[in-house]
């Protein structure tokens, strides 16, 4: 684990923020002097400046919405949902007093696909956090860069993907050279987030995007609440105590210092660790002339040609080292990783593939390599438990008439998934198994295997508006033969 010593605060190591030119400056030539520098570099790209208007009790509500999107089956949104009306005027009082203290939050461990401690907000603190981040949004596309897939709209695990299957191309120059693929990954990147550097980075962003103005104090007040806060205080435990047992002490929050570590469930943490990524990883990759990588969140999936990798690793790595430790981070050796590209790379969910052009795809005029997207192993096993558990319950009609809603909704959002990729055989297999079950009575498949829907069973009235609209297009097509120029 790494030590945070460059971030203790002292006389010759301290930040000092110029009220006059609303500067960040320290006296410190050594550590702080660079991180300042990179922080404001990192926000002059933030041109546009504008004033919202004061928080209201409407704009409270469309953040509401959209907080509670994929969370109506949580218990804390349940109970927000009795009496949401007075939940929300009471946060717009306390937002607006400046008296806002997110509550405990719910801390639990998952155990698959590894072992980690997780901690999550209540849902009364979902609205806040989302009108934070929506509001700075404009603001932190602006500075992001534009490499970076995570916490970002259209730009999800496929289009990372592609994007990464695309800089091979270029790299390998269609398959001519030989390249490698290079994974960069942080070592418990969330634990190791420094919150007085996030604090600072929102701020910064903040005061060059927003106004003087009620809004830009409030949302000044929201950074120091949202990210100085302590995810574990008086925080509520899912399970036993026993279940940290087999955790490693430098992964549990109560073993850090105050000022580190953050809670991975916050949406604010999210977008917090992709900016402090793009100004550790990402700066220095751009710097040293690396400009085909695709990012998500901590981890960096870099093509390069082989006679490009010896400077890689005797010259880049060492100086990426220096960079994190100033901010208070650490490359995992362990993930660290550097293999032939003709073998693969598993990558934001996806096996990636390419396939090298052979004289028999030249002579057919194929001129760019083919590369293969496949799901991973992961999500294959996530379908197959999930269709095992239907095909086990599905025996009794009651249940399937109950919950085909449900098993809709779960399997189209795996075959979307699939539809992305080279997958046909797979969804082929998954729409026989199911059609070949009693499910078939109530499910049908659309299109050449692409997803399902509940079946309608004709009725009386149904088949005589179809008889309808039979005849009605056969009196037409009579009226046409006999007239043709009508």
């Amino acid at each position: 684990m790494s030590t945070h010593s460059a971030f203790q605060s002292n006389a010759t190591n301290a930040w000092n923020f110029n009220g006059t030119n609303g500067n960040l400056n320290t006296n410190n030539a050594r550590i702080n002097s660079n991180a300042s520098r990179l922080l404001r570099d990192f926000c002059e790209r933030v041109k546009e400046r504008r004033d919202l208007p004061p928080l209201t009790i409407q704009a409270l509500y469309r953040w509401y919405y959209i907080a509670r999107q994929g969370k109506r089956s949580s218990p804390s949104q349940a109970e927000f949902e009795i009496r949401h009306p007075e939940m929300l005027r009471e946060i717009l009082r306390e937002v607006i007093d400046r008296e806002y203290i997110p509550w405990p939050g719910i801390l639990f461990i998952l155990r698959w696909p590894v072992l980690r401690e997780c901690s999550a907000p209540v849902f009364r603190d979902r609205p806040v956090e989302t009108m934070f981040c929506e509001s700075i949004r404009p603001a932190v596309e602006a500075v992001m860069d534009p490499d970076s897939y995570a916490c970002r709209v259209g730009k999800g695990s496929i289009a990372a993907a592609q994007q990464l299957a695309h800089y091979w191309r270029l790299e390998s120059e269609n398959g001519r050279y030989p390249c490698v693929w290079v994974s960069l990954d942080q070592k418990s990147f969330f634990f190791h987030l420094y919150k007085p550097l996030v604090r600072r980075i929102f701020d910064a962003i903040i005061n060059r995007y927003l106004e003087s103005g009620e809004y830009k104090d409030m949302m000044l007040y929201l950074s120091r609440i949202i990210t100085e806060g302590s995810p574990i205080e008086h925080a509520v435990r899912q399970c036993g105590i026993h279940e940290w047992n087999g955790l490693a002490p430098h992964k549990q929050q109560k073993n850090l210092p105050p000022d580190v570590g953050m809670s991975i469930g916050r949406l604010p943490v999210q977008l917090a660790g992709a900016l402090v990524s793009a100004m550790s990883y990402l700066a220095i990759l751009r710097e040293y002339g690396y400009t085909r990588f695709v990012h998500y969140t901590d981890d960096v999936k870099i093509p390069l040609r082989e006679d490009r990798l010896q400077g890689f690793l005797h010259h880049f790595l060492p100086e990426l080292r220096k960079r994190e430790a100033m901010f208070g981070l650490e490359l995992n050796e362990r993930k660290t990783a550097i293999q032939p590209d003709r073998h693969g790379v598993v990558a934001f969910g996806y096996f990636i593939k390419p396939v090298p052009i052979t004289d028999a795809m030249r002579r057919r005029g194929i001129i760019q390599a083919p590369v293969l997207v496949y799901p991973t192993r992961r999500i294959v096993d996530n379908i197959e438990r999930c269709i095992a558990y239907y095909l086990r319950r599905g025996e009794d009609r009651l249940y399937r008439l109950r919950h085909k809603e449900q098993l809709v909704a779960r399997m189209n959002s795996y075959m979307g998934i699939l539809r992305h990729a080279n997958a046909y055989n797979l969804r082929k297999s998954y729409c026989e198994r199911l059609m070949q079950s009693p499910w078939r009575d109530v499910l049908e498949i659309r299109g050449d295997c692409l997803y399902l829907a509940i079946r309608k069973h004709y009725t009386r009235r149904a088949y005589l508006a179809w008889k309808n609209r039979q005849l009605k297009q056969l009196i037409r097509y009579e009226q046409k033969r006999e007239d043709p120029a009508a």
